[in-house]
């Protein structure tokens, strides 16, 4: 009999954590990051912003004007998904814009 019930709330246990998981959304809406650009690389690029914290945007294809930008500009990033200063980048670019 006590197997049976630790089954049943083992079971109970992995079905609420599925259920947990299926539960949270990303955000698929454009979101904006203005700072400093910083560390341009080939696959990569870092954007410090006012408060002094790096956010790191990894990406497979260039961005439009791309090569145009030169650390230490002034930019503001476009982007979808989720940016952390921890954790990878997770979403896609949508623009890069230098401002003045």
């Amino acid at each position: 009999m006590k197997k049976k019930i630790m089954l049943l709330m083992m079971v109970l246990v992995l079905a609420v954590s599925v259920f947990a998981g299926c539960g949270s959304k990303e955000s698929n809406a454009e979101q904006t990051l203005t700072g400093t650009f910083m560390d341009k690389k080939d696959f990569m690029f870092t954007v410090q912003d006012a408060e002094g914290t790096y956010y790191g945007f990894a990406f497979q294809v260039k961005p439009e004007n791309y090569s145009d930008l030169n650390n230490g500009d002034y930019v503001t990033v476009t982007y979808t998904g989720k940016v952390s200063e921890v954790d990878p980048f997770d979403g896609e670019i949508i623009s890069i814009e230098k401002l003045k």
